[in-house]
């Protein structure tokens, strides 16, 4: 399936209960066990008596068959409102146990103890003109430049079951990045280490074999316009700014990234072998000549889809957003490659 904006999204939770479908004769206890939950989350479910089915209070030991069709009652927190401006919040698809928002550049998805509101802070306003007071807990984050689908749980219950998914890599995101010149690759897999820049507070770097944390992002390339070429980018591992430090070291930054730009302004890919020792040495990057990096907000990076499987239904899910407009305004359209 594939989830956009415009698509009119399912209520699996209602009224704050989601209905569970039972198809094995197992424990109440080991019923919800099996979705993921964590133990000390099923020992509240049944001292709160959150778990009913056809009206009736289940306990823990009590048998689930095939047929019966269970009620969990989903925990509710205490919220308080930001007192901050609250950023826009664009859904592209809830349905009350998972929502995606479609953030925008300059935006944090956590706070980080200052006082500007975040993309957490939009999904609980949102979910509270609902009149749903649930926690969201972002599954993922990306940087305050890039763009694109940031995954929300919705309900505690099913976050283990997400993370677990993002832990093992069996949860796929997609990223599209623009990078001028023309790679003399089509596809490419970059492995280096990525650790923190010494010199720069806000900086990470490639580092030496054997360095760093393991990093693996995978590239491949769609199409060329005009000097520049749109990249498609998955990450196998989360490391802070690892498409745009990985990409930066072999030659390639990400257009607009004035963080991790190429210092001779030439990305053509001849100049590899320096640009990954000058990201590896810390040294300070320069902006590409004629590069669009007035500000973050230029960034051209964009998390596009993400693929899943859903906590509660187990039903694989592609979720994608619009096509960013700024890669249209450089040549690069969705119909060439949806």
């Amino acid at each position: 399936m594939s989830y956009t904006a415009s698509h009119k999204n399912v209520a699996l939770a209602q009224d704050n209960c989601v209905k569970i479908p039972v198809h094995d004769t197992v424990s109440a206890r080991n019923y919800l066990l099996g979705f993921g939950i964590k133990p000390r989350e099923v020992h509240a479910i049944f001292e709160e008596q959150r778990l009913t089915c056809a009206g009736g209070i289940l306990k823990r030991n009590d048998l689930v068959s095939p047929g019966m069709v269970l009620e969990l009652r989903l925990a509710c927190s205490e919220i308080s409102p930001s007192d901050t401006e609250i950023p826009a919040c664009r859904v592209v698809y809830e349905d009350g146990i998972v929502l995606a928002c479609d953030k925008q550049a300059g935006i944090l998805v956590h706070s980080d103890g200052k006082t500007a509101a975040t993309l957490t802070d939009a999904v609980q306003a949102h979910l509270a003109a609902q009149g749903i007071y649930r926690r969201a807990q972002a599954v993922q984050r990306i940087d305050v430049p890039t763009t694109g689908l940031v995954l929300f749980s919705t309900a505690r219950e099913f976050q283990p079951a997400l993370d677990e998914q993002v832990a093992s890599g069996s949860m796929h995101k997609r990223y599209l990045a623009i990078v001028r010149g023309t790679p003399s690759w089509k596809t490419r897999h970059i492995t280096a280490g990525i650790g923190r820049d010494r010199h720069h507070a806000q900086r990470m770097r490639v580092c030496a074999p054997g360095q760093g944390k393991y990093a693996s992002t995978y590239v491949r390339v769609l199409a060329h316009h005009n000097g520049l070429t749109l990249l498609e980018a998955e990450i196998e591992t989360g490391r802070r700014h690892q498409i745009r430090v990985h990409l930066a070291s072999v030659g390639y930054p990400i257009l607009g990234d004035t963080l991790y730009g190429d210092s001779t302004g030439d990305v053509s890919g001849k100049n590899e072998k320096s640009a990954s020792s000058r990201i590896r040495k810390g040294q300070k990057q320069k902006k590409a000549h004629g590069s669009v990096c007035a500000d973050d907000k230029s960034l051209m990076l964009h998390a596009w889809r993400e693929e899943f499987v859903h906590p509660l239904t187990h039903v694989p899910l592609t979720i994608r957003t619009a096509w960013p407009e700024r890669f249209e305004h450089l040549g690069f359209y969705e119909d060439y490659f949806v």
